[in-house]
């Protein structure tokens, strides 16, 4: 007798809460939005810091599986780590970050490699230089709003023989679910890759570009709000 097939989860792999700088989003609605948007799992990948994870793993109650990343500033550009243990210290060489990542058995994720309009993306030659070294491509970011970019980033991936992954890149609730990818149940690094080799990228909804300078434009508050409070974020490269 032929079994049930497992259901297949919703997983958005680039995902920012009120930790990053330029997010006001808390974890009790990360949760309800990111329900309410069809995700199962998340990566959190919050700018900088790893201190998000335990709380929004404890505001989402079962209803969410929350997995801890990071989106780390390079001195090249960002790389994404997921399934981390530990955080990363920002301001170090592309290939420091790498090794750090892999040493404590994360993946190495590249976000957004080819978007003209995210300044913040890891260096053409860095990128070309360090390819065999990253795990996953992110080949649809909602927030890239030139397809042809996402194009690019997936030739790259399937050029490289490397997994393709996809994200919203949200910072605001309603953004969360863009984009992710649909596949198989996973609990770490293995069973993850295994699953995303056979996953199906989908590109839900592109964000505006505007928003993205909204974000920016609320930087300077909430770092001065965080002076205020004693930034309730803990350290950058905050451990376990």
């Amino acid at each position: 007798m032929k079994q049930p097939d497992t259901p297949l989860w919703r997983v958005d792999m680039h995902c920012h809460s009120h930790y990053s700088a330029d997010s006001f989003l808390r974890p009790e609605d990360f949760v309800t939005e990111a329900v309410k948007n069809g995700l199962n799992a998340v990566f959190l990948t919050d700018h900088d810091t790893v201190a998000g994870y335990e709380p929004l793993q404890e505001a989402a109650q079962g209803r969410l599986r929350v997995f801890r990343g990071q989106e780390i500033s390079t001195t090249r550009g960002e790389i994404i780590g997921l399934f981390m243990r530990n955080g990363v210290a920002p301001g170090q060489r592309p290939e420091a970050v790498l090794d750090i990542l892999h040493d404590q058995g994360a993946l190495a994720y590249l976000p957004h490699p080819f978007a003209r309009l995210v300044p913040s993306r890891l260096a053409r030659r860095t990128i070309e230089q360090l390819a065999s070294r990253f795990d996953v491509v992110e080949v649809v970011n909602a927030r890239n709003i030139l397809r042809r970019d996402d194009q690019r980033a997936r030739s790259f991936a399937e050029g490289h023989g490397l997994l393709q992954g996809a994200g919203s890149d949200s910072h605001w609730g309603f953004e969360l679910g863009r984009a992710f990818v649909e596949m198989a149940p996973f609990e770490d690094p293995d069973s993850f890759c295994a699953a995303l080799r056979h996953g199906r990228v989908i590109d839900r909804q592109k964000s505006s570009y505007l928003l993205a300078g909204l974000n920016a434009s609320v930087i300077p508050f909430r770092k001065a709000w965080w002076r205020w409070t004693r930034d309730p974020r803990g350290s950058v490269g905050e451990e376990d």
